[in-house]
């Protein structure tokens, strides 16, 4: 750092998610000396704009790691299990957005409003949750203060996104392949995706779903809570580009929660916006907060609702605000 100006590094700066990270880290206005550029060989040569100027993307293998103060892992989990402990070892703060992040604790899982305080005594970097988990964890987190909740049962919509720019871009493929006759290729999704819908995440397998499992584990390590609860989660792709939507069932021990009480935990938080009416997955888009909408109560005590957010648009506004206070408060 030079003068309290800061050297950031993004690898999968050219991915659906990087790119959300690049928009947000603009926005954000942090104090940047120097902004590097990462991806793969497919890439690695193009630009990509920011603050007004044409950036070249480099690959891996050309970063000098020294010179960076802190690096975005938008990556998938091999590429950031490649990187993450070299970078911490060069003393660079890291922040991994990669799937990796969710299913192992060596770095602290943070999302605003929720487990901030391991930003005080991170190992060299943390880790943000995925889609679902990220989606779903602030409005647990609103009714765990309602009551002690008993158990969670999700069934999560992830889009195209969900498998990064690979997904989004065959999707497409697919769509239009279909609408001429053409029988398209599945892609990442293990069917195909285009006008259908496919049990399980992109990453599902005959021995189940580790995107399920993960996600049960990163809401327990986001909401101290839902310690003794294991979530029930089940994942569906549906056909659309980006986005997440989940279906929330919480069951709380005897006596639940009264329904103000819901209503106004609901209300509360700047990051959840409760909607009356119908909610669709598109009314989230490029919002910054969980819209929560649906929400019934059940003769057995049970609360449900229907929760949608833009989780790569949102994963990239978390990123730089999470940044933003490293920098502020000087937690490197």
């Amino acid at each position: 750092m030079s003068e309290d100006r800061y050297s950031i590094g993004i690898w999968g700066a050219t991915g659906a998610l990087g790119r959300e990270v690049l928009v947000a880290l603009e926005g954000e206005g942090l104090p940047l000396e120097r902004l590097v550029v990462v991806a793969g060989s497919r890439t690695a040569g193009e630009t990509v704009s920011f603050g007004g100027r044409q950036l070249t993307v480099q690959a891996p293998a050309e970063v000098d790691v020294s010179a960076l103060d802190a690096a975005i892992l938008a990556t998938p989990s091999d590429v950031a299990d490649t990187w993450r402990q070299r970078l911490i070892d060069a003393g660079v703060l890291v922040i991994d957005a990669s799937r990796a992040a969710e299913r192992s604790d060596a770095l602290p899982l943070v999302w605003p409003a929720l487990g901030l305080e391991a930003l005080e005594s991170h190992p060299g970097g943390i880790a943000v949750p995925g889609a679902a988990a990220s989606t779903v964890a602030p409005v647990l987190a609103a009714l765990a203060g309602t009551g002690t909740i008993a158990s969670v049962d999700l069934t999560v919509l992830l889009g195209a996104g969900s498998a990064g720019r690979e997904g989004q871009e065959t999707l497409s493929r697919q769509t239009l392949g279909l609408l001429g006759h053409r029988v398209p290729e599945e892609g990442p999704f293990g069917a195909v995706l285009a006008f259908n819908l496919v049990a399980g995440s992109a990453h599902a397998t005959g021995d189940g779903d580790p995107v399920e499992a993960e996600t049960a584990e990163a809401l327990r390590r986001l909401v101290p809570p839902l310690a003794a609860v294991r979530p029930r989660v089940s994942v569906v792709q549906v056909p659309v580009f980006s986005g997440v939507g989940a279906s929330v069932t919480v069951r709380f021990t005897s006596p639940g929660p009264a329904r103000d009480a819901v209503v106004a935990a609901l209300d509360a938080p700047d990051h959840l916006l409760r909607v009356e009416g119908r909610l669709a997955a598109r009314d989230a888009v490029e919002l910054d907060e969980v819209m929560v909408g649906a929400l019934r109560f059940d003769e057995d005590g049970a609360v449900r609702c229907f929760v949608a957010a833009d989780a790569l648009h949102r994963t990239g506004q978390a990123i730089a605000s999470l940044l933003a206070t490293i920098i502020a408060e000087d937690l490197w």
